[in-house]
């Protein structure tokens, strides 16, 4: 048997890949690298 889901663990770690995504578009010198962040992104989910 797998344990049950934690969500708070879940939403934590959502956040923290949040916060390292905004800190790669705060970087981001072209709406291009946007671009490309947001796929991997998209590609991921």
């Amino acid at each position: 048997m797998t344990a049950p889901l934690d969500f708070t663990d879940i939403r934590a770690r959502l956040n923290g890949a949040l916060q390292e995504i905004s800190w790669l578009l705060e970087r981001a010198d072209s709406e291009e690298f946007v671009g490309e962040v947001l796929n991997a992104l998209q590609d991921t989910i």
